[in-house]
């Protein structure tokens, strides 16, 4: 004859129990009211007021600083000074360095009413922020293929050349 099967089911709630030290164990860790709080992550910087093309067109003298690199012709903290003309034609905002080629163009996109993204192909973006003191800040990505694919990451910062105030 065969015994039945008897099921136990058991039930436990747990409610704002205190951790307890047991022998085996260490000490118990910091209860939750001494625990540190975890700070809140910061505020996203805020848009700046929208300037006009007359503010943005013209000349401006860049220094980008590479904060990353993995190409051999270039280290970290190596600094590069530049001209850009920007310019605006075919609905969209135009930069060019001074001294390069008509390839070296880099087309801009307004992503905020203070910001400008350029890009060259796929292989350069330059994200910059104009600020109300005629100076810019922003950063530079260069993916470099070829036979050893490398990236460079400056930091940018520039003054409006030629305008006062």
């Amino acid at each position: 004859m065969r015994e039945p099967i008897r099921c136990v089911l058991l039930v436990v709630v747990i409610l704002g129990c205190e951790p307890r030290a047991s022998p085996q164990a260490g000490p118990p860790g910091p209860a939750s009211s001494e625990s540190k709080p975890v700070p809140a992550p910061p505020p996203a910087p805020e848009a700046g007021r929208p300037l006009s093309r007359e503010e943005i067109v013209g000349a401006w003298n860049l220094t980008m600083t590479a904060n990353y690199s993995s190409c051999p012709h270039m280290a970290v903290g190596d600094v590069r000074a530049v001209q850009w003309t920007i310019g605006f034609s075919l609905g969209a905002f135009r930069a060019r360095e001074l001294g390069g080629d008509d390839m070296d163009e880099h087309v801009g996109t307004v992503t905020a009413p203070d910001r400008i993204l350029f890009r060259q192909g796929s292989a350069v973006g330059v994200e910059l922020r104009f600020r109300d003191d005629r100076k810019i800040v922003g950063r530079r990505v260069v993916a470099n293929g070829g036979e050893v694919p490398c990236a460079i990451v400056y930091d940018v910062v520039g003054t409006s050349a030629g305008r006062t105030g």
